[in-house]
């Protein structure tokens, strides 16, 4: 049995920064929950006008929904100050909803110095402790004494890295809460636990902890081990990511190797400049470390730092000889890094030690382009300034404006357009910065590049496909716009679709409206012979077809695939939609080109309700 089969297309909207602050504010909103599905992890990470991220807003509002959704956007790597905020606000239900992933050592040392109890006791709860790492945070050391040997290992969790769904061990909870007990435990349990000392060493170095650090280098043990499996850093290596100057110095002085840190290749000095930690790096370049050094993937010291703000650290590496033009795999430069970040004075010193401003990567994007992505209009004028080209394109035919109107950066597409910028250039597939504008809402940037015109044939092209996205999308305001541009309500788009079909698909009554008032026919068909209210009934849209119906479309009309109406309604299990249609005239046993009729579509597809129905109109 074939079925009915639609042009589906997918919904590209992701939803826009203004909207989900007002999804935060209005948590029952019935667009709510769908805003905060749509988001992705480009979204997820813009600032509002405050500065604040989404989910900062969603915290501060005490939205658990929403701060929930918003921890789980796929691909999303938020900064750590956000769960810094969480262990502020101090509530277990909102602690609730940090990912297992980041329940590590940096998160219970952090909660063991704000005393929070329940906190501390829904982290157990969280990574499932054993009895011995519930006695160490409890400070129940005395009864950990009264154990046996056999009770402390059969307790001690002691697997590196990654266990399992934890990224917390027994070791670095023992370190975090109990210097003394720690001792006593690693010397009851170094004759079971392979290279358990080397392994504690390289724990207090990453926490900091000196005089753990000092009573273990005491011990004939070996400093540039990697006990740690997950990563295979050195303790040096953990003390200068973590910016422990004093530690590294204990280390150093003890012999520790400077220039190699782990089987990823990543080095010392590029770690502390990651995280940076200038006085750390230049403890490291006094003692000898490379200022060009690199990890596995050719990344920088000095690209860290630029790519993190560190400007600083960026003088500091600079003023050592660092390669201001060094290129990773990828083709990235520090300026592209610190450009697409929005790091402005580090640019400006880049820039005056010798960056080159057009510089591409391997997919032919640049310093301007990812500033413009970004919305950084202050990196976009430097750039401009110091001899940026304003009309580059990658190897899509991405463009500086092109990315700005896509995120709704009005003050930044129209910098570029004083600058030059040509307003309808169109990236592959056709996309103009007004279309992607369209698409995502922003309609202040539309106003600017309709203003701003062009060549005729390009622009006419634009605005048709900008309101077919408009229309898609929702974007009743946008909509209304074009169409007093004088911009065609029907026209067919090129793959067989016209705005009407986007709206009613999506189920935006109002924008069907307005743009049957503007003059789209009700039963246009598209290149399938698909029309509006196919759309409509097949998605279940109650309000769309009922006013398409109230329009005068006509009921029986078969698409490109030989379904009618009916039969859409009934293979999705729409009931109300097929009483309305029957109600309409729709012939029930009108017969698709295999034969299959609309009771047998419903039957196929599980729906018994409207099996119920259809047989009764018998």
């Amino acid at each position: 049995m074939s079925s009915c089969i639609s042009n589906n297309f997918t919904t590209r909207n992701k939803g826009k920064r203004e909207d989900i602050s007002k999804a935060i504010q209005n948590p029952t909103s019935k667009d709510s929950k769908i805003i905060f599905e749509n988001i992705d992890a480009k979204t997820a990470l813009q600032k509002n006008d405050e500065g604040l991220l989404p989910i900062e807003e969603a915290i501060k509002a005490r939205n658990i929904e929403a701060t929930s959704l918003l921890m789980s956007v796929k691909d999303c790597r938020y900064p750590i100050y956000i769960y810094d905020k969480i262990l502020n606000e101090g509530r277990v239900d909102i602690f609730k909803l940090i990912p297992e992933k980041h329940l590590s050592y940096k998160l219970l040392n952090k909660l063991k110095k704000r005393a929070n109890k329940d906190l501390e006791k829904e982290f157990l709860k969280r990574i499932e402790a054993t009895e011995l790492e519930r006695l160490i945070i409890e400070g129940r050391a005395h009864e950990i004494r009264s154990q046996s040997k056999e009770w402390v290992i059969a307790n001690y969790r002691d697997k590196r890295g990654s266990i399992d769904k934890r990224k917390i061990n027994t070791t670095e909870i023992l370190c975090i809460y109990g210097d003394k007990l720690a001792k006593e435990l690693i010397e009851k349990l170094k004759d079971d636990k392979k290279d358990i000392k080397e392994y504690l060493l390289f724990v207090a170095s990453k926490l900091g902890n000196r005089s753990m650090v000092k009573w273990l280098l005491k011990s004939n043990l070996d400093i540039n081990s990697r006990p740690d499996n997950n990563d295979g850093r050195t303790a040096l290596a953990g003390a200068a990511f973590n910016g422990h100057k004093e530690v590294c110095e204990l280390l150093l002085d003890r012999g520790a190797e400077l220039n190699t840190s782990g089987e990823d290749e990543w080095e010392v000095l590029v770690l502390a400049a990651q995280g940076g930690h200038k006085d750390v790096c230049e403890l490291l370049l006094n003692r000898g470390a490379k200022v060009n050094s690199i990890r596995g993937n050719k990344i920088s010291a000095l690209m860290l730092a630029a790519q993190n703000g560190y400007k600083e650290v960026c003088e500091l590496l600079l003023k050592n000889g660092a390669e201001v033009n060094a290129i990773n795999e990828g083709g990235w430069r520090a300026l592209m890094l610190a450009a697409k970040n929005g790091h402005e004075k580090v640019c400006e010193l880049l820039l005056k030690n010798g960056a080159e401003v057009n510089a591409i990567n391997e997919d032919r994007w640049r310093a301007l382009m990812l500033a413009a992505q970004g919305g950084y209009i202050k990196v976009c004028e430097l750039l401009l300034d110091k001899g940026a080209e304003v009309d580059l394109s990658d190897k899509d035919g991405w463009k500086a404006l092109i990315l700005a109107a896509q995120y709704g950066h009005k003050e930044v597409c129209k910098l570029l357009i004083e600058r030059g910028a040509e307003a309808y250039a169109a990236k592959k597939g056709g996309m103009t910065a007004l279309v992607l504008a369209a698409q995502n809402g922003h309609k202040e940037v539309c106003e600017l590049l309709l203003d701003k015109g062009g060549e005729v044939n390009a622009v006419e092209r634009s605005k048709i496909m900008a309101l077919m996205f408009a229309a898609e999308n929702g974007h009743k305001e946008i909509c209304e716009l074009l169409l007093d541009r004088e911009t065609e309500p029907d026209t067919i788009s090129e793959d067989g679709w016209r705005a009407l079909m986007f709206a009613a698909k999506n189920g935006h009554r109002l924008i069907c409206e307005l743009l049957l008032n503007k003059g789209a026919k009700v039963d246009a068909v598209g290149r399938s012979r698909a029309r509006a209210l196919n759309f409509a009934v097949e998605s279940g849209h109650d309000q769309v077809y009922r006013l398409l119906l109230e329009i005068g479309t006509e009921v029986d009309l078969i698409n490109g695939d030989g379904c009618e109406a009916l039969m859409l309604a009934a293979q999705n299990g729409h009931k109300e939609v097929c009483e309305l249609l029957l109600e309409r005239g729709a012939e029930s046993d009108a017969v698709e080109k295999n034969k299959a009729r609309a009771l047998a579509l419903a039957a196929q597809n599980g729906h018994k309700e409207v099996c119920k129905l259809l047989l009764l109109d018998k």
